[in-house]
């Protein structure tokens, strides 16, 4: 017989807080408790307590699995938690953990004219650790209207940078 974990398929924010996990033992001996082990393979992502006790009579219990916010701006990671008990096979479950940081664009006017015309926008991050400069991709949705730069890099320590958008005469 085993523990086992519910797969999670959907991707968590690091902002949720926390989430509800539950250990359920799948054999007909539940006399006595049972501890198990619980492990998160990256603790800057999720947490969880070391040990859980299903008591006994009993066939599961639920945990709290903490989702870490780490201020960075990271994107999806992927982690595992881990149950194991004496007498048990492991039981592991992924989660993807997405950034609760996010990225925002301002552009200077609201339009520009087509023929020369261009105008400044600034892309800004709100993620708490600035330490490290940020490459941004840019793109268009519509590349015969207007050209930015492939990408542009928020330097260290900073919060935005600016760049400039140029109309384009079709």
């Amino acid at each position: 017989s085993e523990e086992t974990l519910p797969q999670v398929d959907s991707p968590v924010r690091e902002d949720t807080g926390s989430l509800i996990g539950t250990v359920t033992r799948g054999n007909t001996d539940i006399g006595l408790p049972l501890t198990v082990d619980l492990a998160s393979d990256d603790t800057t992502e999720v947490t969880v307590p070391a040990q859980i006790v299903i008591p006994a009579n009993e066939t599961s219990v639920d945990f709290s699995i903490t989702v870490v916010d780490d201020g960075l701006l990271d994107g999806p990671q992927q982690t595992h938690v881990t149950a194991s008990a004496t007498g048990y096979g492991d039981s592991d479950v992924r989660l993807l953990v997405s950034d609760g940081e996010a990225l925002s664009v301002a552009i200077a006017t609201g339009s520009i004219a087509e023929y020369e015309g261009a105008t400044l926008a600034t892309v800004s991050r709100d993620n708490t650790d600035i330490d490290e400069p940020l490459v941004v991709s840019l793109l268009v949705s519509d590349e015969t209207e207007a050209s930015v730069p492939a990408e542009v890099t928020i330097l260290a320590n900073e919060t935005s940078a600016t760049f400039q958008i140029t109309a384009l005469d079709d």
